[in-house]
């Protein structure tokens, strides 16, 4: 059985939350780094996978692009994780605004 990824950009509408928002959330939460990649210890847990794809710009050479794929494992933890950020952030906003 093939396991089914899906782009961070569908984990994002799953999760209920839009795309630039959802990359901004894992990158303040260390799970992407700049450059929207995954941090290593969230690839050896099989959370993510890198796809590379390849060609030859005619000035530049060769090039290439990552993207960044979300395991189906990868899709529990993040709609958990940011979840959990929504409802800390909510609850702090509340609290500031009792102050």
């Amino acid at each position: 059985m093939k396991e089914e990824l899906i782009s961070i950009a569908e984990a994002a509408k799953k999760c209920g939350i839009g795309k630039f928002k959802f990359y901004a959330m894992l990158r303040e939460l260390n799970i992407l780094t700049a450059d929207n990649l995954p941090y290593l210890r969230y690839r050896e847990l099989g959370f993510f996978k890198i796809h590379t794809s390849r060609w030859v710009h005619p000035i530049r050479g060769e090039m290439a692009r990552n993207k960044t794929l979300v395991t189906p494992t990868g899709l529990a933890f993040l709609t958990e994780t940011t979840q959990k950020k929504i409802e800390i952030d909510a609850a702090r906003t509340q609290y500031q605004r009792c102050s």
